[in-house]
């Protein structure tokens, strides 16, 4: 199983890479309506990607500058060696050299986030 970042990086060289994107309207497990940002339409085949954030939401978050600055970093690192732009390119369970739980492990090591 990949790593939460390896997917999250996935993700975002996605959304970086892809001229198919779509917003749809969503219905979450309370109800709620949401917009989601994907790959393809709702007509066709749409994978989402990510959900877009309430005003609440970002309220409610509490930015962690310096580590946002290490994972931006090694994000910059990591995303040439990333292939693909569409879901079906990024091979379920095939994990990244710099995206294993160990490298991360390391990486954090070397770089401590506050």
């Amino acid at each position: 199983m990949k790593p939460f970042i390896q997917k999250g990086f996935e993700k975002a060289v996605m959304l970086e890479r892809n001229d198919e994107l779509s917003i749809a309207l969503v219905k979450d497990s309370n109800a709620d309506f949401a917009l989601v940002v994907g790959l393809g339409s709702m007509e066709d085949s749409f994978t989402p990607i990510a959900k877009l954030l309430t005003k609440s939401e970002i309220d409610s978050m509490n930015p962690v500058k310096e580590g946002s600055r290490v994972i931006d970093e090694w994000f910059k690192m990591v995303r040439g060696s990333l292939e693909g732009k569409t879901a079906k390119d990024f091979k379920a369970n095939i994990n990244h050299p710099l995206l294993t739980e160990e490298a991360i492990d390391k990486h954090l090591t070397d770089n401590p986030i506050d």
